[in-house]
């Protein structure tokens, strides 16, 4: 599995990058939480160039439902495309579980996930 990799969002290259493992399994419980908000986190954790979003988990009191909804605003407010956002949070998201659980349960998990559509 690589550490990084590169996304497109709307006209620009985002490199995202794994977290710490301590942030990938915090991410990977809030996912039961509220998957949105756990996208959210995983984006602005693995975020690296450009602009990365300024919020620090530590602001959240490492609540990383409470970081992940503030990374949506964040991202929304400076002008990044919500669909495109979203799928690269759906990226992020598998770097950071990718590294925790076997990539059965992520298989399993995303297919649960497009079932609930």
């Amino acid at each position: 599995m690589d550490d990084t990799i590169t996304v497109e969002i709307g006209p620009r290259s985002v490199t995202l990058a794994l977290p710490a493992v301590e942030d990938c399994w915090a991410i990977a419980d809030a996912w039961n939480d509220n998957r949105r908000f756990a996208m959210g986190a995983a984006l602005g954790l693995c975020w690296q160039t450009p602009r990365p979003p300024k919020l620090r988990l530590a602001d959240f009191r490492y609540n990383v439902l409470e970081y992940g909804r503030a990374v949506w605003a964040d991202r929304r407010e400076d002008g990044w495309p919500h669909v495109e956002l979203m799928a690269a949070a759906a990226q992020a998201l598998t770097l950071a579980l990718e590294s925790v659980v076997s990539n059965k349960e992520v298989a399993d998990e995303a297919e649960r996930f497009r079932a609930d559509g």
